[in-house]
């Protein structure tokens, strides 16, 4: 891939000299400048298959438009990610976990330098390591909502399951994203890891329900990779995240599908009004030590808790237990799901804590994982049919009082669907 990339630049250098050196007329032509021609044309149509290949759909594209036309007009527009490691820029450079040439950055800078008049294009990533959409969803309005975006892109394919629940996390994402005040494009991204795994099905199937853009990078490199005219390394330099190049790579789909957007008009976007899988979380509204009240949700009581500033990346705060007394930390809500969002890591340190809703307990979480590594990780603790008011209690439990219990934050959803 590198290689054929490099020919590609090379050539019209090689075709120049060669028209300006014609052999004479006794000597025998020499033929390898066809051949490197050959090999270009090969690997320049290798590389158009794969371009046109990643982008799985383009869909309507009202709102694609109406942000292009923003950012030229010289107002404020905002692209904004939201997703898991590779997003957050992880294998983007060598020993660096957050990397201003990820394909996000990459791809905005394209965006802003086309489009945008001076610096009026915004950038937002969202992406946290190690997070699925349930807990994207959760977090969507403080971390991208709140910037106002004018578009959205949304890359979760190797973090999720292929179970209802983050069908349906998922389709909640994205109906709560089209739903905002500032009217987004929303645009679903599709990755793939070494062994093959990807939840993009279902979430192509949203895509085509909610008639999105969809950038598959799985589809465009796994011909390649099955062909043996890329290898997985050419992409990746582990089993999961893009490195320089797979970033590159990836905001060059990014770029690709804005052109053909601009190239294609279609009428006002209008999101349907019912689900594909259901989107039973839509819309749901999370609380933290920073931000301890919002609509249906707030805190009451810390109890044997204490603020601390031990936490993820995005959540650097967290309620900790202090190990010394045996009082709950308290909420109350309105809705028809909770989650707790909790400090989860491999560890015999960490402990176990039991979730109480009015009284009863409701479920017990262990934050002693063997998948944990410190990062935020949320959990629901329980789903009913309709709203209802709740006291929510959450305490260690009997042999956890000695142990690291971190409560990153609480989350509510308040939709039967």
């Amino acid at each position: 891939m590198r290689d054929a990339r490099l020919l590609l630049m090379l050539v019209p250098l090689m075709l120049s000299a060669c028209q300006s050196s014609a052999p004479a007329a006794d000597t025998p032509a020499d033929t390898s400048a066809v051949q490197v021609t050959q090999n270009a044309d090969s690997a320049a149509a290798e590389e158009g298959d794969m371009m046109s290949r990643s982008l799985f759909r383009l869909g309507n594209t009202d709102r694609l438009n109406k942000a292009i036309t923003k950012a030229q007009s010289g107002e404020v527009t905002t692209v904004a990610y939201i997703g898991g490691s590779i997003t957050e820029g992880v294998g983007a450079a060598k020993g660096d976990t957050k990397n201003a040439d990820c394909y996000a950055k990459l791809s905005y800078e394209a965006f802003a330098e086309k489009y945008g008049k001076g610096d009026n294009v915004i950038y937002v990533n969202a992406g946290e390591s190690g997070t699925p959409s349930q807990l994207g969803n959760l977090r969507a309005e403080r971390d991208v909502i709140s910037k106002s975006p004018d578009v959205v892109f949304v890359e979760f394919a190797v973090n999720d399951s292929t179970d209802d629940m983050a069908k349906q996390s998922y389709e909640s994402l994205v109906r709560t994203l089209l739903s905002c005040e500032s009217e987004p494009a929303v645009v679903l991204i599709i990755n793939r890891l070494e062994n093959g795994y990807s939840a993009g099905e279902h979430m192509k199937k949203i895509g085509e329900h909610y008639d999105l853009p969809v950038i598959s990078v799985a589809d465009a490199i796994t011909p390649e990779l099955d062909s043996g005219r890329m290898t997985w390394d050419d992409y990746s330099d582990d089993s999961s995240h893009p490195n320089p190049e797979g970033h590159k790579l990836t905001a060059g789909f990014i770029a690709n599908m804005f052109d053909k957007a601009y190239e294609t008009k279609t009428e006002g976007y209008v999101m349907p009004e019912t689900s594909l899988y259901g989107a039973p979380f839509a819309n749901a509204v999370m609380i933290t030590p920073v931000d301890s009240e919002k609509d249906g949700l707030a805190l009451v009581d810390t109890g044997s808790f204490k603020s601390s500033a031990s936490g993820s990346p995005n959540f650097p705060s967290s309620w900790e237990y202090d190990k010394e007394g045996g009082d709950s930390l308290k909420f109350m809500g309105t809705g028809t799901a909770v989650y707790v969002i909790f400090s989860r890591n491999n560890s015999d340190t960490y402990g176990s804590f039991d979730v109480y809703l009015n009284g009863s307990k409701a479920k017990t979480m262990n934050t002693n994982q063997k998948d944990g590594w410190g990062e935020a990780f949320s959990e629901q603790v329980i789903k009913f049919q309709t709203s209802r008011e709740m006291d929510i209690e959450i305490v260690p439990t009997e042999g956890s009082k000695d142990r690291t219990v971190r409560i990153l934050g609480i989350g509510i959803a308040d939709d039967p669907a």
